[in-house]
Formats: structure tokens, sequence, C-alpha cells
């Protein structure tokens, strides 16, 4: 290309930059020149400083803060409780019961506290009843669960689980919609402290953290014919029952390089350093055995009426089945509530939620474990580090446990939660099972406790064994979770326990259909169903006729009561229960079947205005169908002694 015609282009470029920038100052002129319209002021406003107006804006906001002032709520709990209660600690009997009357002297709709009992060292036994006492609903028209803690006392944080699930059932009222639906669709029985003599005992007595394990009755444990006389003795006075041993140059043990208040067992060929005694105490009776005949013992986990045995074949099983009396009135509280559908009771080592059976020749139905199986899978999601299993065949064997008591005779869906697991030592899962290793838990301590956990060894003189070394781990520690642990613990235990007592049956009636055969005759079809996984009734309840058999029955609706005359309940029933008597309205024939087609019914040959159901499974329906004289509006109920109760009219 030539210079010319680079040149002539260049000439063209930059004339054409020209014009185009004469257009835009000409557009930006008109722009500026054009009159503002009559409703624009003349002048822009003034800008004011970009900095000033910023800060002006934050302390606005500052002051509006300031006058309205609520707590950072964390989400999941009450930001303002009316009954403040610290989660990481433990508490007394007499703390516990200012807690427990605080509760139900703040919140007097939903929280009721009796005491059924008095124990043998002169305490009540408290049972707390949370559901809305104001709906007009009787008590044993809801589906119940049945929630206790202490049964064993010296597990002690399972009364903190307990004690803050009512709390927080109590608190959450107002504030979950969640909550507030299982308070009144439910009713809650909660037993935070069912042995609390020997709770008492653990706590201000010395004791190491395996006991007092039963009641407090004296017992001659080791049949001399004396009684409690050879218990703990605190050589050291720290209040703690740990350990003892003697320097001995052909010991059995040495201490741990790392943890040196830690003894592990001589390797072979291998001299210790130390021989360990036993437990920290004396022969006070001289029969060789030292700490062999404390105070009390008879386990109250082994004097429940399924396949109890006694002393010689099982320790701790006392005299008979509810020989004790603090036993007894439990069993007695259950027994006078039919509408319990399912129980948790609460211990403290394993990390573990166990089921039944508690004995190899003892059997569980195989529909029956099915649901548990589902139950048990959502709580170990819920429960980090917690293993489900059946006590027989993965834990141990024992004759007269509640829990299996509770479901082979009151047909509840019974469960046990061992509620400390190895796992929450360090998130792992080689920590141990049901009881940590012992490096375990000394790493623990040196590492997240500050060394806290540990009686550090001190020379006594023994009145028997002459120069000895007292120490080992405290009472509070090993099979209880540490302070800072104690909220998450209660917290996941009970939403565990709530999702277990959301699945328990809730009937309902669906549907009705009416259809005019002939003149005065009509079909009547309803639909009741029962939503939630548990049935309403188990099998074993069903084989062993524990409960009633489920009613759906049908009447003529009546008009609205006058005053005066009987009510509905808050569930739409009757007072009275079950049909009442209507001269000019007559139930000829009802069918009951699994599916709307009927294909094969089963025929109800006997009073067919109460049509009975033997259970209504989880999440099922069955459709009732009725032959009947006269003209409707017609109501429908069922009624479920486990599942509740519920009624509608037909259209």
């Amino acid at each position: 290309m030539s210079f010319a015609s680079n040149t002539y282009r260049s000439r063209f470029l930059v004339g054409a930059l020209a014009l185009a920038i004469a257009a835009l100052v000409g557009v930006a002129f008109v722009f500026i020149a054009r009159p503002a319209p009559a409703d624009e002021p003349d002048e822009p406003p003034a800008p004011t400083s970009s900095r000033e107006e910023a800060a002006r804006r934050v302390q606005e906001r500052a002051d509006a803060a300031a006058t309205n002032r609520e707590p950072y709520r964390a989400v999941g709990g009450p930001k303002d409780p009316k009954v403040p209660v610290r989660w990481n600690r433990f508490y007394d009997y007499a703390e516990m019961t200012e807690i427990l009357k605080k509760l139900a002297a703040a919140y007097p709709d939903i929280v009721k506290l009796e005491s059924i009992a008095k124990t043998h060292g002169g305490h009540d036994l408290w049972v707390v009843t949370i559901t809305n006492h104001q709906d007009g609903v009787p008590e044993l028209h809801k589906s119940a669960m049945w929630i206790d803690g202490g049964l064993h006392p010296n597990e002690t944080q399972v009364t903190e689980i307990v004690l803050y699930s009512i709390w927080y059932l109590a608190e959450m009222y107002s504030i979950s919609p969640e909550i507030k639906r299982m308070v009144d669709e439910r009713v809650f029985y909660l037993a935070p402290m069912m042995n609390p003599d020997s709770r008492e005992a653990h706590f201000y007595q010395p004791n190491n953290r395996h006991k007092p394990r039963g009641g407090m009755r004296p017992v001659d444990d080791d049949g001399d014919g004396l009684f409690d006389e050879d218990g703990f003795d605190d050589l050291d006075g720290d209040g703690h029952i740990t350990v003892m041993r003697v320097a001995d140059e052909n010991g059995t043990h040495l201490p741990h390089p790392k943890f040196p208040r830690l003894m592990i067992e001589a390797k072979p060929g291998q001299k210790g350093t130390y021989r360990m005694v036993g437990e920290e105490g004396i022969d006070n009776d001289g029969d060789g055995e030292i700490n062999e005949d404390g105070d009390g013992y008879y386990d109250t986990n082994r004097l429940w009426p399924w396949l109890w045995e006694p002393e010689y074949v099982q320790k701790g099983g006392y005299w008979y089945p509810f020989s004790v009396h603090e036993v007894r009135v439990f069993g007695d509280f259950l027994m006078a509530h039919p509408n319990i559908s399912g129980s948790q009771n609460y211990h403290n080592t394993g990390g573990l939620i166990v089921r039944g059976p508690a004995a190899a020749i003892d059997k569980f139905q195989k529909a029956d474990i099915a649901i548990y199986d589902r139950l048990a899978k959502q709580g170990e999601r819920m429960l980090p580090g917690y293993k489900y299993i059946s006590q027989s065949n993965s834990l141990y064997e024992s004759y007269g446990e509640t829990i299996t008591w509770r479901y082979q005779m009151l047909g509840h869906v019974s469960l046990l939660n061992e509620t400390f697991a190895p796992f929450n030592f360090f998130g792992t899962t080689d920590a141990g099972y049901i009881m940590p290793r012992p490096i375990i838990v000394h790493e623990f301590d040196k590492y997240l406790l500050f060394d806290d956990a540990f009686s550090d060894w001190q020379e006594i003189d023994h009145p028997q064994f002459g120069k000895v070394e007292v120490g080992g781990l405290r009472k509070n520690f090993g099979r209880q979770p540490p302070s800072f642990m104690m909220e998450e613990t209660c917290h996941r235990n009970m939403a565990f326990t709530l999702y277990h007592a959301d699945q328990m049956p809730k009937v309902s009636v669906q549907s009705i259909d009416v259809a005019q055969v002939e003149g005065e005759l009509y079909q009547v079809t309803a639909v009741v169903e029962n939503d939630r996984i548990i049935p309403t009734r188990l099998a074993v309840d069903v084989r062993r006729n524990i409960s009633p058999p489920d009613v759906v029955s049908i009447e003529r609706a009546a008009a609205e009561p006058a005053a005066g005359e009987a009510k509905q309940d808050g569930a739409g029933q009757a007072a009275e229960s079950g049909p009442q008597a209507d001269d000019s309205f007559r139930v000829i024939t009802a069918l009951v079947s699994d599916s709307a087609w009927f294909p094969e019914p089963r025929d109800v040959k006997r009073n067919p205005q109460a049509v009975e159901i033997a259970t209504l499974g989880g999440n099922s329906v069955k459709y009732v169908r009725w032959l009947v004289e006269g003209a409707g509006p017609y109501r429908v109920s069922i009624k479920s002694t486990k599942g509740g109760r519920d009624s509608q009219v037909s259209e």
C-alpha cells in the first residue's frame, strides 16, 4: 500500500472522529439547555458528604437497636427462659425439686407435678405430666410417652436428660410450632429421678463411679448375718473411692510411660514396679474381703415381672418382682396408664440404643422388631457414635429388666439409651466398646480436662497392707460426660426420644362418604387412618390381648348440646364413649377392608355399629362400610387405647 493512501485514510479517520465529538457536544448542550418541568426544582440539591451521611445512618440504626434490644437467640433453644437453668452441671434432689416446682408454676397450662410416693429415705418420687391441660381432652384419650432416668442412681447424667426434656418442652412450647404440636397431641409422663436415695448417696458419700447401683434398704450382701457392715472407706478423704497399689519390685503393673498415673500390666518377661490391691477400702469384718457388703443393694432394674429370677440365679433380684416399694409404685403408674405407647429408659455408659429381649430365651415379634429398626436407624443419625443393638445378642443377658417387661406385658415400644459413648472422647470408633479404653480416658483427661478427672496417688498407712498408695479415676468421670459435653448429651437424647414420641400412633377419621341405596337405606363408607410409624397395637399386644382392639363406630350426629348437657371432648367425641341410642337409626351390617374396593371384606357379625379392628398398622388406613337405616348426618368415631381418638361428621 502506498504512503499517499495511508495519509488519506488517516485524514478520513480524524475527520470522522471530529464529527462524532461535535455531535456528542450538541446532544449534551440540548440536554442541559432543556427547560426543567414545572414540578421539578430549578437546581438539584447540593450533595452532602457521603461519610457524614453513612455515619448518620449507622447512628440511627444503633439508636433503634438500643431501644428495642433483645437477646440474640441461638436456634433450637429459648432466648429468655422463664426458668433459667444451667445444663453443664449435675443437680441433686433438692435442686431438681426446686426446678420442677418452678416449671410447674411458670407453665401451669402444660406442666403438672405430682409425687406418686415417698422413698425409703423420705424423698418424693416425682412424676411430671406434660400436655395441653386446657384443651378438654382427657389424658387417657391421647397417646402417651413415658420417659425416665435414674433407675441406676450412679448413672448421674440421665436425671439431667429427663429434667432437660421437661424444661425444653415447657420453655419451647410458645416458640416452636413443632414442640407445641407434639405437646398438644400427646401426653408426656416424665420421671427424672427414680432412685433419689441412692443418688444422694452417690453425690455426698464416698463412692466410685459404679456405685451405688441399687437401693439403700439394708441388705446382707455377703450372707454373714450382718447388714451393710463392710462398705467403702475413703482412706485419703477426697470423697472418691479409687484403687490401691503397693510398691513391689516383682509387681504385675507399672506406670504408663506417657501417662504415669495410669497403671498398665507388665508384659511377659517384664518386671512390674507395683502390685494392684483392689478398691480403696478396709476389711471391716475380718472375712478377707474388702467392700463386699456396703449400704443397701438390690438392683432396681432386675425387679420387674417379666422373666424375673431370684438371687441365686441373678444378683440383685431380691425377694420377688416389685418387692421394693419404689419399683412397685412406678409399675403401678405405668399399668394405670394404658395409653402409653412408647417408653424411654435412660442409662449412662456405652453409647447404645438398646431394645430387648434381655434374655436369650425370650423372643420379640418380627413385625415389632421392624418398627424398632426404623426408629433406631434414625436414632443412630441423631446420636453420633451410638450403636443400635439387641441386648441379649450384643450386650449381656439379664432377667427382670424394665424395658422387656414394658414391651412384653404393657405393649410399649420400649427403648434404653446408654448415653455416653466412647466415640464422644475424640470422635473416633476405636475408643472402646461400652467402656472407653483406659489410655483414651487418660489422654482425654490430660488434653481436654486438664488433669481434673484423676486423684493423684497418695501414700496411706493401711491397717492390713501397711504402706499403700491410693489414686485413680474419680467417681464423677468415666461413665458421665464432662461439663462441656452435658448439654449436647441432654439435647440429642431428648430429640431422639421426641422423634420416637412423634411416631407413636395417631388415629383419625380421614373421610366419610354417604350414598343413598333406596328409601331410608344408606351406605356409609369411612376411611380411618394411622399416619405414624408405630401401629395402634404392636404384634405382641394383639397376640396377648394386652389392650382392647380399636373401635370404629357410627351414630346419627346429634344436634349441638344445650346448656348444661354433655359436651364433646377436644377430639370431637362424645364425652360418653360409644354410639348413642336412637330409635330412628339402625345399623344393619358392616364390612371392613384394607382396600377401597372391598375385594375380600371382613363381615362384622357382632355389633356392627361398633366395629372392632385388631390393629391399625403404621402409616396405614382401614375402610369401614355400613348399611344403615335412617338419614344422616352421621358421626363416625375411632377410639384407640394407645392411638388416641377422633371423630368426624358427614356432610
